[in-house]
């Protein structure tokens, strides 16, 4: 049974490493549609990492959390004053 508990451990610590990569590609995406140009794919990447924000607050990674949340912020920012020009 230990061997059993030891896998579910990993794959659940995959799943939130996978979580935590995705929002760099997240990140990375938003400014390459932004570089051509490509405002409402910017805008929709930025839902869904606004979504990977909510879920991973669960996490006890507090800088990570901090970060997370400046990084959408950041973006948020970017994108309204490109839409409002």
């Amino acid at each position: 049974m230990p061997l059993h508990s030891n896998l579910g451990n990993r794959v659940r610590l995959c799943l939130k490493r996978k979580k935590n990569l995705l929002y760099f590609v997240y990140s990375d995406n938003i400014q390459q549609y932004l570089m051509t140009n490509n405002v409402p794919e910017a805008a929709s990447t930025l839902v869904s990492m606004a979504e990977l924000d909510i879920k991973l607050q669960e996490s006890s990674c507090t800088h990570l959390l901090g970060f997370m949340r400046a990084t959408v912020k950041f973006w948020h920012k970017i994108l309204k004053d490109k839409l409002t020009r």
